[in-house]
């Protein structure tokens, strides 16, 4: 195998884990999200738990979590509550960056 296609091979290999880190980070964040808003929604221990599974069912790789955001803004309107997309964006964000934390320090 030549030099040229080891490197190749590093680059898919390192392509693919990161794609992974990428997703799991995703996933990782949406569930932190998801429980973070059923906190502020005061749904209790079972509905908490279906609320986290319906987040989870979304798309997750929709661009910056737009689908995730989307759905959070329209079940806190829904409820009357009022926390600002701003403040869901940047709860997410947070959630991100922890998620990311975890994931790499593995």
């Amino acid at each position: 195998m030549s030099e040229f296609e080891r490197r190749e091979r590093a680059f898919e290999r390192k392509h693919e884990l990161d794609r992974e880190i990428g997703f799991m980070v995703a996933a990782h964040a949406a569930k932190a999200m998801a429980r973070w808003a059923a906190e502020q929604m005061g749904l209790r221990a079972e509905e908490a738990q279906l609320y986290v599974k319906s987040v989870l069912d979304i798309d997750l790789m929709i661009p910056h979590h737009a689908a995730l955001v989307a759905k959070i803004e329209n079940d806190f309107k829904a409820r009357n509550l009022d926390i600002s997309r701003h403040h869901i964006v940047q709860e997410l964000a947070d959630k991100v960056d922890e998620a990311r934390k975890v994931h790499l320090a593995q």
